[in-house]
């Protein structure tokens, strides 16, 4: 077992001012979780931990949407079916886009944002199923 004693390492000045922001910046720390049975509790934690991430990947989001074409299908859920530009009609190939949250997390307008920047990363049909 190898131990390494604790250290400060610093900011790397190679790196911009944004990336050295960023690195500088607390750790997210997630709030505890709700007793099992506190349904309220539960909305309300999903709905912080949602709203954070959403508003961190806005803009992102905002790019990616551009000149995609997000349709919604409601199959007993919701799949995001969406369309990167410049992808030919006779392109039938899909990627299923399965999102992580452990089933509670990152759903709705997230996974809408998230399929849209996985479709434009793979550059195929996405569906990201909510």
């Amino acid at each position: 077992m190898l131990k390494v004693p604790a250290r400060e390492i610093p900011i790397p000045s190679s790196v911009s001012a944004a990336a050295q922001q960023q690195l500088a910046a607390d750790p997210v720390a997630l709030p505890p979780y709700p007793a099992l049975d506190d349904l309220a509790g539960w909305r309300a934690l999903v709905a912080g931990i949602d709203g954070q991430i959403l508003a961190g990947m806005a803009s992102v989001a905002a790019f990616h949407e551009a000149g995609a074409s997000v349709e919604e299908l409601d199959v007993g859920t919701t799949i995001y079916a969406i369309t990167p530009p410049g992808i030919d009609g006779g392109d039938e190939r899909v990627y299923l886009d399965l999102h992580g949250g452990a089933m509670i997390l990152r759903g709705g307008p997230l996974c809408r944002a998230a399929g849209v920047d996985t479709a434009r990363q793979v550059g195929l049909r996405t569906w990201a199923v909510d």
